[in-house]
């Protein structure tokens, strides 16, 4: 039974709670603004239909996703090529190897850092069973005893593009198997250069999250190839 403790009432100025109130409106109507800005982006890129090329530049991808996240004049028909095409700029298969070096650190056969993120922001790249059953194995690992879980099914491992000049994030997922997934193996679940960082979970959203919710249909098909992970 809960129990709850009596509080003295206080007494708020007239000043003290219009100014609160205000504040209230404003992050309101903050959120508002977003969530319909976002809503009229998803519209747009989804009945934005591509019968052009594009160059394929860092310095151009730069530009117009800059003007994009800043609310200033850009091509959606661009934007929606680039974002198509954002594997472009991904890693390839000259990555072979990963080993730990610390917990959720690995150090490729580059001599390149990554990062492993926790299974949780792994969503988008695993059957939803298996991400549940995952986390409830983390949860309640004797669970393991009475449900069979499968093995997790992906792994997730960033880096910071820092090379580009785009800002962008390097993301490799690898199967189980050590396979990484690409759109070879498979579209839904497949690894994707993140056009705006994790890090910043509302530009992520809406250069990367929200385009391939809308349109995972990426232009860019090659075989990355393959990972061995070293713990």
């Amino acid at each position: 039974m809960a129990v709850f403790k009596s509080c003295s009432p206080t007494t708020v100025s007239p000043n003290t709670f219009i100014k609160k109130a205000n504040s209230f409106v404003q992050r309101s109507s903050d959120k508002v603004y977003k969530i319909s800005s976002i809503a009229a982006d998803s519209y747009r890129l989804y009945n934005t239909n591509v019968n052009s090329y594009y160059p394929l530049e860092a310095s151009e991808v730069r530009k117009v996703i800059t003007n994009k996240i800043n609310n200033k004049p850009y091509n959606e028909e661009q934007f929606l090529y680039y974002h198509l095409n954002r594997n472009f700029f991904n890693v390839k298969n000259e990555i072979t190897t990963l080993k730990k070096i610390e917990n959720g650190i690995y150090v490729d056969n580059m001599n390149n850092i990554w990062t492993e993120v926790d299974v949780r922001k792994n969503f988008f790249h695993m059957p939803t069973s298996n991400f549940l059953g995952t986390i409830l194995k983390e949860k309640i690992p004797e669970i393991q005893k009475v449900i069979d879980i499968e093995p997790i099914y992906s792994r997730k491992f960033l880096r910071d593009d820092t090379i580009s000049g785009i800002g962008g994030e390097f993301e490799m997922i690898i199967r189980h198997d050590g396979k990484r997934i690409d759109a070879t193996v498979d579209p839904k679940y497949q690894e994707t250069y993140n056009y705006g960082r994790t890090k910043n979970a509302e530009i992520h959203t809406i250069l990367d999250v929200i385009t391939h919710t809308v349109n995972p249909n990426y232009s860019f098909r090659k075989d990355m190839g393959s990972v061995k992970i070293i713990e």
